[in-house]
């Protein structure tokens, strides 16, 4: 039965201390349904006090039903409820993040806040063993490391508070969820968004998962394993790595500035390298206040951008300086690796690189400070007269392979329209009076052919689009940081004025 594994799973990890208060995040779904009936049959055994917790996220117009639910299951128990309510879209919007994101922000912020006002020392989240197979499967469709495909641990400390997060369920597939909710009788809400394929987590669940089962008997099982000897080498590399950081490291590593000592990084294993440089960029103050419920804990700062870093810390010359989320630049000199939140000085030249691609849809590229929309439309659309300098509009068949927004290259030049000639890059930035602190920040879009978009200046004269073209390609790039990039955005909120 259901509350006896669920028992089991408690005591095994020492989720709850005897005498507790735990605090019990209820969506109204049937995991975390479940997990309230389950721990409410357990509460005496376990001299257990259950605060139900409720957030809305305002992300479906039907989430006050939602809620409704979850309020009445409480009352129903008699246990006290605490609910709330935040705008997560306008949140993302605000704060530039995925809807994924800005909802688990709310959801920890609160749960942080209700466990602190009810002076309880656990959160229980409803996350089933199935959830922890998905969760594998997304992180290693990403490519990430030991971390990533650790995956949910069963516990995990709120790195700002005393406060565990538990998953007590974390052992229980869903279909023991169900059954035991079949069994109580009880009706839980169903979310439609869990059937849209398309979010990447539900065609994992509908489509990679069942495949995975009829090709490999007790799949999930296998998964789980392998997830917990991932677990277990990441544990063991985070804490060698931080028992050398000091030998790595110059002075007590902490603060708005990390510095390492580059010779004594490289002789390292690489992978030892890697775990390095996240323990530098933990004691910087990267890591997420919030901890992540699908394993990714201080990932802000993910795979790729370490692969990068890394290579320009292995590469032979110096004078790089890479940059990273959330403001973290890092500077390879010939003996030191600096990490730092500092601003750069006034004239401090930005000669780091980044080259990324891009895909259909949005792209946030946080780490450069823009986002790029693209969208493919049937047809010639041409740009209108005085259109705006931040879209770009291509001849989508004239395009050499998978487009890429990098910043300059020494010789970059392209064919701007109009001009009959070929310009450098460097020359239309000096003419366009671009401030030279910025110039290596200005993105240029291109593909294996060249440049074919310096942002907001010239665009190529081979992707204009004529009437004859079939298929276009809209280009749409927006700076973060509007202050930095003023000079794009007042020209091109005066061509709005002017139409």
């Amino acid at each position: 039965m259901l509350p006896e594994k669920v028992r089991r799973t408690i005591e095994r990890y020492e989720m709850i201390r005897p005498g507790g208060r735990a605090v019990v995040a209820v969506s109204g779904g049937p995991d975390s349904v479940a997990l309230l009936r389950a721990l409410y049959e357990l509460r005496e055994d376990l001299h257990l006090e259950l605060i139900v917790a409720h957030l809305d996220h305002r992300m479906r117009p039907d989430s006050w039903d939602d809620a409704r639910f979850v309020a009445e299951l409480a009352a129903s128990l008699k246990l006290p409820l605490a609910s709330g309510e935040v705008d997560v879209p306008a949140l993302c919007r605000r704060e530039k993040l995925s809807p994924e994101e800005g909802a688990r922000r709310a959801r920890y912020r609160f749960l942080r806040e209700v466990a602190q006002a009810h002076h309880a020392r656990a959160v229980a989240l409803g996350h089933t063993l199935n959830d922890r197979v998905e969760t594998f499967f997304l992180n290693l469709l990403r490519g990430a490391g030991l971390e990533g495909l650790a995956g949910m641990p069963p516990v995990r400390r709120d790195p700002e508070c005393d406060l565990r997060y538990i998953r007590p369920l974390v052992e229980c597939t869903r279909a023991e969820v169900l059954a035991y909710l079949e069994e109580l009788r009880q009706d839980y809400r169903e979310d439609p968004t869990n059937r849209d394929r398309r979010y990447l987590r539900n065609r994992v669940r509908l489509d990679l998962l069942p495949l995975w089962e009829r090709l490999r008997p007790r799949a999930p099982e296998a998964v789980v394993r392998a997830s917990e000897i991932a677990a277990r080498a990441h544990e063991h590399l985070e804490r060698h790595a931080k028992e050398i950081f000091p030998q790595i490291a110059e002075g007590a590593g902490k603060g708005e500035e990390v510095v390492l000592r580059r010779a004594k990084l490289l002789a390292q294993d690489a992978i030892l390298r890697e775990y390095l440089l996240r323990e530098a960029l933990r004691r910087l103050g990267d890591e997420e206040k919030e901890p992540h419920e699908h394993g990714l804990r201080g990932l802000a700062v993910g795979a790729e951008h370490l692969e990068r870093l890394l290579r320009e810390i292995e590469r032979p010359r110096s004078g790089q300086q890479v940059t990273l989320p959330q403001g973290v630049r890092v500077l390879v000199e010939p003996e030191r690796v600096v990490l730092t939140r500092r601003p750069p000085r006034p004239r401090e030249s930005y000669s780091y690189s980044y080259c990324h691609k891009l895909r259909m849809g949005e792209n946030d590229l946080e780490e450069i400070g823009w986002r790029f929309r693209l969208e493919l439309k049937e047809g010639s659309h041409p740009p209108p007269p005085g259109g705006d300098p931040l879209e770009a509009r291509i001849d989508w068949d004239t395009i050499a392979g998978p487009l890429r927004v990098r910043n300059r290259r020494p010789g970059d030049r392209l064919r701007p329209l109009g001009l009959g000639g070929t310009k450098k890059v460097q020359d239309l930035l000096v003419d366009a009076k671009v401030p030279r602190e910025v110039r290596d920040r200005v993105p240029l879009v291109g593909d294996e052919k060249g440049i074919l978009w310096v942002v907001g200046l010239a665009l190529d004269e081979r992707v204009r689009v004529t009437p004859r073209t079939k298929r276009t390609l809209l280009l749409r790039a927006t700076p973060f940081n509007e202050e930095e990039f003023e000079f794009l955005t007042r020209k091109a909120r005066k061509r709005k004025g002017e139409r």
